[in-house]
Formats: structure tokens, C-alpha cells, sequence
């Protein structure tokens, strides 16, 4: 497929995120969707019978893959006992353990952090031991959990976008590089590359980053910054090749070769939950080999969709594809509720073991716990994942917060943004608690200004945590407006709460820390539809606890009233003394896992 002209590209809007804006054309196109935009990256299409998250470049991912990607030793596990080649490798503690590491190498080594991305960090070709404890301290800096790999001498690297089932295209990175006139300085060199990079929709928010990777390169070349560059000369600046770090794309998806193309599909099959995703692949220089160097989510296609060479590939089309082909029609807004428990207990009660091990029991492991007696048996444990197996002989992979292979990365990642989750929910009519966004104290005290109770505050990119945000009176509140921070504030009044557990179609349990045994059926009916009706106004998010507050109800007057949304949860804490209204951890935790 051939991308858009440069006319239609250059009204892209630098106020949107670029992969979501190309994702979200296609979605109009193939669809007919309509496109609300929640934030800057994030946006929901809608059809005729679904909802679909579209954030930024993320795809398929599910959290649980993007949690192994982000650990590249557990990435380079996965890999290896695929069959995948990727550079020897090791996790060291010390700049002694890096020394030594590398010289049992006996060659350049890379050095960089288990975790992150972006070449944050990242140290390539690296020999002597001074480098190479320079190289440790860098990496250990931006994560504790140092790597260090047998360095590939590379012929070249290429990004590859693919699935779990298909090949969908490749760029090459070329690295950062100036060249002179003569009379500019290295520096200046710089400086004029990265005014020519704002005029290209993919390259104007990834200038070359003056910083010490790309000092050390110069160095080892024997350049300083400030020096002048002769005539004609082109010097490589930075070592490290990615676009984020400067590089520049040349789509060569047409020169891949067929066994290339189902190393990228077999690497992205390899990791549990991957349905699609980044792959940086090098080839060796003196023996051809192939390499996988990093397995990335979030992994950015524009390069193949607007590159400085090559024949354009519209993958924002093939990502919508994909993206529609994994989604789901809405159910039935008709849902099941839970039966109320005519004597509801505590939870210290209901699981003594847990309150007794613990002073703090998330739904994690209360549904980890639930799992026992459930036919499944855990096979094996890798770091943070756990491998279930039933006696089917199927097995399912699963994070500690029992997130698998089909929790979707970008709606995990919408549900800890208390402000943009509101605005989905407000965009659909959900009832909800009155709230505001402040970023001072006189817009705090202008809001609500009747309210002499409890103010429940959030910052604006963060999760709502129920009893666990900042909760206090206004003058509290107010104090917590310093800098440029921005707070989604809301009344926290006294009366009934209720939590409920659900998907898009069914309530699993009610709980509630007010205490009491009165709450009707007829009100746990309305908690669970509403909390039914935020499920489904939240697409792709397939469980969550809901948090309601029941305005003017008390748990003995046994009059009912429409429960209001207050916040959501993926993984809450739960009280001792918080009591099991209605419905069952063990069922949930079945439907979870299955």
C-alpha cells in the first residue's frame, strides 16, 4: 500500500499525536468511524456496533507483552527459547561484574538498562574497562538492572513492524550524521539538521539529542563539538541509530528478505500476549547473521509511512485492520447481576489467611487466591509472569495482576487517567460525581463553593485510588496547588459506597465498607448497572472495579437511589471490614483467567 502525498501529510496537526492521527484516517476511511479525541495521543472510534481505543502507535499489545518488552532480560528469554537469535548477554550488579563480563566476551561490548527505551542510557561499542565502568554508570542511572551484550559489529538495522502472523514492513535507521561546509562547527551542524527535521511530520519532534552518548562518539573519533567540520565530510554524531535518538528513516520493506521476514513475525510470536509490534533486527557485517537486538511496543511505523527514501508504506491502514479484526460488538446492554448475600461478611472474615499474611490484600491476590481450587495449577513462575495450566494441557500466561494475553496494553493505560477516563464517561452521559480540573487555589475555591465536607483530589495523569487520594477539606486541597501541577478535584461526601466488579456485561461482586446489611437487591441492581454502563462506555477494557457513591442513601433506610460513578480501578485495595454484598471472587477469578 502506498501512503498519503505530501499535501494530504502536511495537514497533519502537531496538536495530535502523528501514529494516532494516521490510525484514526484509516479508521474514517475503512469504516466510517467517528473519531473523539480524548487527550493528545489518545482518541475512541466508533462504529456502528463497537468502540475502539486508538493510542498513539500501540496496536494489539496486551499489558502483560508490553510488561515483558520493558524487561529485556525476560524479553531475551522468551526469544531464546524460541529459537531467535540474539546477541549473548548478561544481567550485572556492579561496574566489577560489567568489567568482567566483558572482557570474558573478549570484544566491544553494549551496555544498557534491563529496562527502558528510547536508547536512554544505552552505550554501544564499548571496550576498555574505563569505558566500560562509564558505560555501567550511565545505564545504572536511568535503571539499576544493568545488561550487558556482545556488541554486533552491524551491516545494517532495520525496524520491522509485524504481527503474530504477518510481515508488515521494515525501515532502516541511518545514524545521525552532519555534514561539513567548512566553515559551520560540529555543533551548529546540529543545529541546522534539526531545523530541516521540523519540517517532516515524523521527524520534527525527534531532533539529534546533544547529550553524552553522542560526546562519546565524537570522542572516539576524535572530534570535539566545536570543532569545524571540512568541506564534504560526513561525520556519524551519535552511535545510537533509533529515530527518537535522531536517525533517519529509508523504507526497504521491498528489499527484506523472506527469512528476515519470518524472524520478525516468529520474534513477535514468541512473547505471550504480542499480537503486534517493533523489531529491531541487525545483520552482522563479516558473517550475514541475524540478530534480534529489542522487542518494542508502542513501536513507532511512521518511518516506513514518511521516509527520507524508499517506496512509502501505509501502515496506519494494516494497524487499522488488525486493530478492528481483534475488537469486539458491544454485548447486549442487558447484564447479569449478582445475587445479595442475606448476611454479608467482611472480607478478614471471608479470607482470615490473607488479613493475617497482610496487612494490605489487592483484588490480585484475592483472586490469585480464589484460583486455588480451580482445576488450574501454576506450571511455572519468570520473574513477575506466572504460567497457568489446566488439566485441558492448555496453557495461559499471566501477569501478578492477573492481566493476560488479551487485557489490552492501551485500555490498562486509559483507566490510570482518572481525568481522561471522566471525559469519556461525561462524552456518553454516564452519571457521575461533579468534578473539575484546577491547577490553582482560587479555582479551587471557586468550585463547588456551597461543599463545606471532604474533597477527594487526583492529578490529572494519575489513577483515582478511592480512600487513598489526597482527601481533605478545602483549605487541604488548595495547598496542594504548587507549580504547573493540574488536579482533578470532586466532592468525597459521607454516605454509602459501593464497589462493584465487572465487565462489559456482568457483575462478578459488590462490596462496601459502609457497613450494614440492609442494602436491597433493588439497589445492588443499580449499582450494578451503572457500573455496567462505565464498563461499556470504556472500550477495550474488559475488567475493572468501579467505585459508586449513592447520593442521599444510607446503608438502613433501605430506599434505593441511582448510584453515581466516582471512580475506577484495575487492581484496588480492599479493607478488612469492607463486606461482600453480593456475588463471588471465585466466579470472577474463573471468568478472569479463562
Amino acid at each position: 500500500m502506498v501512503c498519503e502525498g505530501k499535501d494530504e501529510a502536511s495537514t497533519i496537526s502537531p496538536a495530535r499525536g502523528l501514529g494516532a492521527q494516521l490510525i484514526a484516517r484509516e479508521a474514517q476511511k475503512a469504516a466510517g468511524a467517528e473519531i473523539s479525541w480524548v487527550n493528545y495521543r489518545v482518541a475512541v472510534a466508533e462504529t456502528s456496533d463497537r468502540m475502539i481505543l486508538i493510542d498513539g502507535t500501540t496496536v494489539n499489545e496486551s499489558i502483560m507483552a508490553a510488561r515483558i518488552a520493558d524487561n529485556k532480560v525476560l524479553t531475551k528469554s522468551f526469544l531464546t527459547q524460541a529459537g531467535v537469535s540474539t546477541p549473548q548477554g548478561t544481567v550485572v550488579g556492579s561496574e566489577e561484574q560489567a568489567i568482567a563480563f566483558a572482557q570474558k566476551l573478549e570484544g566491544p561490548v553494549v551496555v544498557k538498562p534491563a529496562k527502558g527505551s528510547m536508547g536512554k542510557g544505552v552505550s554501544v561499542n564499548v571496550f576498555s574497562a574505563r569505558e566500560v565502568r562509564e558505560a555501567y554508570r550511565l545505564a545504572a542511572s536511568i535503571n539499576p538492572v544493568v545488561l550487558v551484550e556482545q556488541f554486533i559489529d552491524i551491516d545494517f538495522e532495520a525496524r520491522c513492524i509485524a504481527t503474530s502472523q504477518e510481515f508488515v514492513s521494515s525501515y532502516k535507521r541511518v545514524l545521525p550524521s552532519v555534514v561539513g561546509n567548512g566553515e559551520a562547527s560540529i555543533r551548529e551542524l546540529i543545529l541546522e539538521a534539526n531545523l530541516l527535521k521540523e519540517e517532516s511530520p515524523l521527524l520534527r519532534n525527534h531532533p539529534i539529542p546533544v547529550d553524552a552518548t553522542l560526546l562519546s562518539t565524537l570522542d572516539a573519533q576524535g572530534w570535539r563539538i566545536d570543532d569545524v567540520l571540512e568541506s564534504g565530510k560526513r561525520l556519524v554524531v551519535r552511535n545510537v541509530g533509533g529515530l527518537s535518538s535522531g536517525g533517519e528513516p529509508h523504507e526497504i520493506t521491498s528489499e527484506f528478505s523472506d527469512e528476515l521476514r519470518q524472524m520478525a513475525v516468529r520474534s513477535i510470536r514468541s512473547i505471550p500476549g504480542l499480537h503486534w509490534g517493533g523489531i529491531d533486527l541487525a545483520v552482522e557485517r563479516h558473517t550475514g547473521r541475524a540478530y534480534v537486538i529489542e522487542v518494542n511496543v508502542n513501536a513507532g511505523f511512521a518511518g516506513s509511512m514518511f521516509p527520507v527514501s524508499g517506496d512509502p508504506v501505509n501502515v496506519a491502514a494494516i494497524a487499522w485492520r488488525e486493530r478492528f479484526k481483534r475488537s469486539h460488538p458491544l454485548p447486549p446492554a442487558e447484564g447479569r447481576f449478582p445475587e445479595r448475600h442475606t448476611e454479608p461478611s467482611t472480607m478478614d472474615t471471608l479470607y482470615p489467611h490473607l488479613w493475617t499474611k497482610s496487612q494490605v490484600v489487592r483484588l490480585s491476590g484475592l483472586l490469585w487466591n480464589s484460583l486455588e481450587g480451580s482445576g488450574l495449577f501454576q506450571a511455572r513462575r519468570l520473574a513477575s509472569l506466572v504460567q497457568l495450566k489446566g488439566h485441558d494441557g492448555r496453557e495461559r500466561w499471566f501477569s501478578s495482576d492477573l492481566r493476560g494475553e488479551n487485557d489490552s496494553l492501551s485500555a490498562y493505560r486509559l483507566s490510570r487517567r482518572h481525568a481522561s477516563i471522566r471525559k469519556i464517561l461525561r462524552e456518553r452521559g454516564v452519571r457521575q460525581v461533579r468534578a473539575a480540573v484546577v491547577s490553582s487555589a482560587d479555582q479551587v475555591a471557586r468550585f463547588s463553593p456551597r461543599h463545606r465536607g471532604l474533597f477527594a483530589a487526583t492529578p490529572v495523569n494519575s489513577p483515582w485510588l478511592g480512600a487513598d487520594c489526597h482527601i481533605g477539606h478545602r483549605a487541604c486541597i488548595e495547598k496542594l496547588m504548587t507549580g504547573s501541577s493540574r488536579w482533578v478535584i470532586q466532592p468525597y461526601w459521607d454516605g454509602v459506597r459501593l464497589r462493584a466488579y465487572a465487565s462489559k456485561d456482568r457483575v462478578f461482586a459488590l462490596t462496601s465498607s459502609s457497613g450494614g446489611s440492609r442494602f436491597t437487591q433493588e439497589m445492588l441492581i443499580g449499582a450494578s448497572k451503572a457500573a455496567i454502563s462505565v464498563m461499556r462506555a470504556v472500550p477495550d477494557l474488559r475488567w475493572a472495579a468501579v467505585d459508586l457513591y449513592v447520593p442521599g442513601a444510607t446503608p438502613t433506610d433501605g430506599e434505593s437511589r441511582e448510584p453515581v460513578f466516582e471512580g475506577i480501578q484495575v487492581d484496588p485495595k480492599l479493607a478488612s471490614a469492607e463486606r461482600l454484598l453480593a456475588g463471588s471472587f471465585s466466579v470472577m477469578a474463573d471468568w478472569v483467567v479463562r
